[in-house]
């Protein structure tokens, strides 16, 4: 098993780059998801988005596909 950073185009679902993967997190960067308190600014919207990510979460999700 081995962890790697995936992308999406157009809202698609990480099943569509193979059914075995696992996500742990995800981040929306189209406009819709930070433009209401960004603006156009999504550098600020990405510096921030780490405060609000549920760690412990993504750590079970983890430690769950290792076990």
């Amino acid at each position: 098993k081995k962890l790697s950073v995936e992308t999406t185009a157009n809202q698609d679902p990480l099943v569509t780059k193979g059914a075995s993967l696992v996500p742990l997190l995800g981040i929306d960067v189209w406009e819709h998801a930070y433009y209401l308190q960004y603006k156009n600014v999504r550098p600020d919207y990405l510096n921030n988005i780490w405060k609000v990510i549920n760690w412990k979460y993504a750590g079970e999700v983890y430690e769950n596909v290792l076990a």
